[in-house]
């Protein structure tokens, strides 16, 4: 979708006020400056009105109050642009600094790419603002215990000792005993289960036509949509991976051009990113021997 705006065109003469009464009047807000939209949540916010279903409002911040966490609202509206085919590359860099004549333009630009696609649709702003808001903080939450559990109980892991698991005759033996054993009494129970699920279904009148190979409609609309959220994430992992290696890149190159002169402080830099973790192994030395691909297994765990 080509939108070429230009600069002389009526968008950027568009006013501080303006600009101000339109995203609070569609939006619910109260914003009173515009190094406010530098969060980058408004303008989430006005193309969830223009994609619905797009932009994954849950995983927007909200609450950024930080440059370093308004760069990953802005990733989120930049993998947008790009599914939408949008042709517009965001300054994040300038964006996030907050200042007033980058957020002006910017929003100059939102607010006229806005006047031309948006179809006066109603949209619930402070209802989907919520809801939003709920399922982020939830998930945060989520995580921040899921982390403390795991740090809690995770016990330290050394790569460079190999034997770990039991490979006696003996044990292998016996656990493969156990195995079939367990799943002797698995049988009966996955039987049952299976008529006591098909009793209810029809008890209630579901029909098992319906499903497809086991799994219904809804969910597979909600397995679909889970993909969908994860390719999103994995985009938006990429775009920051390289964000951050073309920055070390430039570093590098740097260091490189005052190598000759000796510098202590390209010196320092080279060895902050050449330094390795200890027991790290490149992957490019490592040899696997194709013909014993078992031994390779049992001998990294």
């Amino acid at each position: 979708m080509s939108d070429s705006i230009g600069m002389m065109e009526g968008a950027y003469f568009v006013g501080r006020a303006e600009l101000l009464s339109w995203i609070n009047n569609f939006l619910s807000l109260n914003y009173t400056k515009i190094e406010e939209f530098a969060s980058g949540c408004a303008h989430c916010q006005v193309f969830d009105a223009l994609f619905p279903g797009k932009v994954p409002l849950h995983k927007v911040n909200f609450g950024a109050k930080m440059d370093y966490e308004f760069i990953q609202n802005y990733k989120i509206l930049q993998t947008v642009f790009d599914r939408c085919k949008i042709e517009k590359r965001i300054d994040v860099d300038k964006l996030v600094k907050a200042k007033y004549q980058d957020n002006l333009e910017f929003t100059q630009w939102v607010k006229c790419y806005f006047d031309r696609h948006y179809d006066g649709s109603e949209y619930d702003a402070v209802g989907r603002r919520n809801r939003a808001i709920e399922v982020y903080n939830s998930a945060r939450s989520g995580r921040q215990r899921a982390k403390s559990a795991s740090s809690e109980t995770q016990e330290p892991v050394t790569v460079s000792k190999k034997k770990q698991l039991p490979t006696t005759k003996e044990n292998a033996t016996s656990g493969k005993k156990q195995a079939s054993a367990m799943e002797s009494k698995r049988g009966p129970l996955r039987s049952k289960a299976a008529n006591n699920v098909k009793n209810v279904e029809q008890k209630n009148g579901v029909h098992t036509e319906e499903r497809d190979n086991g799994v219904s409609k809804a969910e597979m609309e909600k397995l679909s949509q889970e993909l969908e959220e994860l390719r999103l994430t994995a985009d938006i992992l990429e775009k920051e991976r390289d964000f951050y290696f073309n920055k070390l890149r430039d570093i590098e190159i740097l260091c490189q051009q005052f190598e000759e002169s000796h510098s202590d402080v390209a010196k320092a830099f080279q060895q902050v990113l050449y330094a390795t973790e200890e027991d790290f192994i490149n992957p490019e030395d490592l040899e696997v021997a194709s013909e014993e691909p078992i031994e390779f297994l049992s001998d990294a765990l």
